[in-house]
């Protein structure tokens, strides 16, 4: 299973993406009513560098939350037309090693954590994933 990781300045920006993607892969959604596929689609995902966590005085940690509106998109296979998306971060094969598909956040992926994801995913993300 690929998970390709997106990210919005915001979900109204994602929505309409979404359509347009949608329309792409076949399954064009209704006018009207906007639902994310959850089966496919995970909405609303945090991502943090674990390296610039605060640990507060009574223990808590705080995360720094990296800016936009993410979701993560799972699909059966590798799409070109999806890893070559303005809105791709990155994108990782569940199933791995290899895990990283596509990078495109110049960064090093193993300093990011991510919530929610996919039960059953064990990317090679830090943090408490």
């Amino acid at each position: 299973m690929i998970d390709y990781f997106l990210r919005w300045n915001t979900e109204v920006e994602a929505k309409l993406d979404a359509r347009r993607l949608a329309a792409y892969l076949g399954t064009p959604v209704g006018a009207s009513e906007f639902n994310w596929a959850t089966f496919r689609v995970l909405p609303n995902v945090q991502v943090w560098r674990p390296s610039q966590d605060v640990i507060n005085p009574d223990g808590t940690v705080t995360h720094s939350l990296l800016p936009g509106w993410m979701c993560i998109l799972a699909m059966d296979e590798t799409l070109q037309v999806i890893l070559n998306d303005a809105n791709l971060r990155f994108a990782l094969d569940r199933d791995g090693p290899p895990y990283v598909i596509k990078n495109n956040i110049g960064a090093v992926l193993q300093d990011l954590a991510v919530s929610p994801i996919f039960a059953g995913s064990h990317y090679p993300l830090g943090g408490i994933n």
